[in-house]
């Protein structure tokens, strides 16, 4: 994954987190801090900056303990035919060249090309697209 300074100036102080879960079709993402932290001091305009590294697996939503994933031939043949898909979500934080903080909270999905429409996978990410947000400095 590799995240992009769109601004004309510098993110300074960057942090955040990420986590890919694999669901199955009608579960919803747990959404939290549960992904690998990453920080930097700085990211320059244009830049992709993608030397980052982040979590995958499945979370226990009364624990809140991680499992990490390891995808099995099932897994496969589940994701082929849309019984299940990947969910990556998390938050960016940082400061602008002001010392204004910003955060964006993301979360995209995978899923098979040939079910990615249907309305059972669409009504399993609606969470997904709604937790998409950003702050309002």
């Amino acid at each position: 994954m590799t995240l992009t300074n769109k601004g004309k100036t510098p993110a300074k102080h960057m942090i955040g987190h990420a986590f890919i879960e694999k669901l199955k079709v009608g579960e919803a993402p747990h959404f939290g801090r549960v992904g690998s932290i990453f920080t930097t001091g700085i990211v320059v305009p244009s830049a992709p900056f993608n030397s980052w590294g982040f979590s995958s697996g499945t979370l226990n939503p009364r624990t809140r303990e991680k499992t990490f994933a390891v995808i099995s031939k099932q897994d496969l043949e589940e994701f082929q035919l849309g019984k299940s898909l990947a969910v990556t979500h998390g938050i960016v934080a940082y400061d602008d060249m002001f010392g204004t903080p910003h955060w964006i909270k993301f979360c995209t999905y995978n899923a098979s090309i040939k079910f990615i429409s249907s309305l059972a996978i669409q009504n399993s990410v609606a969470s997904c697209t709604e937790n998409n947000a950003t702050d309002e400095n």
